[in-house]
């Protein structure tokens, strides 16, 4: 699912009308792959499956997601866990694990989760319109990016371009400071 559809987009920007619903909604998913990397997290409740391989019969197990909010099913090499089994895991929502009394021994473990946000916060349906209206105006008349920095006489024209660590994951100056303003998931020193 979109954070927005073409619709809500154009009802919030008045300066979409001009462009057609399939070039909105396709920039409105570009933009949530981008903030969710950037962020590490999914802004909207989402549903995953993972194959786990446990290192040795620990009682958690992480995976690949934060802010949990629930296990839908769980399997111990191919036999399943029972409601209540799954009842009996405990869920480190901000951590992305889960934990359980008897443990997660098997070869493999399967397992099907929701995470994320309940609904995108205001940053992020700000930064998302904000970011389909820049793409889409700028390869429309061919405007360039937002100038960071400009030197006179004849002078030299620095454009802001993505660069993560510079914390410019899109390159558009109001996109990236309410992408700044959520707060970070990402493991320390990872991109």
């Amino acid at each position: 699912m979109a954070y927005l559809t073409a619709a809500t987009a154009k009802d919030r920007d008045q300066r979409l009308a001009d462009f057609a619903d399939a070039a909105v909604t396709a920039q409105i998913a570009a933009f949530k792959e981008i903030a969710e990397s950037y962020r590490g997290v999914a802004f909207e409740t989402t549903t995953a499956t993972a194959v786990k391989v446990p290192g040795r019969a620990d009682r958690k197990l992480a995976t690949p997601h934060l802010k949990l909010i629930s296990l839908s099913a769980a399997s111990l090499d191919g036999t399943a866990l029972t409601s209540d089994e799954r009842a009996d895991v405990t869920i480190w929502a901000d951590e992305g694990i889960l934990e359980r009394a008897a443990g997660w021994s098997a070869t493999q473990v399967s397992l099907t989760y929701t995470h994320g946000y309940a609904s995108p916060p205001a940053a992020v349906l700000d930064a998302c319109t904000e970011y389909v209206l820049c793409v889409l105006r700028a390869r429309a008349s061919g405007v360039s990016r937002n100038t960071l920095s400009e030197a006179t006489e004849a002078g030299t024209t620095r454009y802001s371009t993505p660069d993560w660590y510079a914390g410019r994951p899109t390159g558009w100056l109001e996109v990236d400071r309410l992408l700044n303003s959520l707060p970070d998931y990402r493991t320390p020193g990872i991109a």
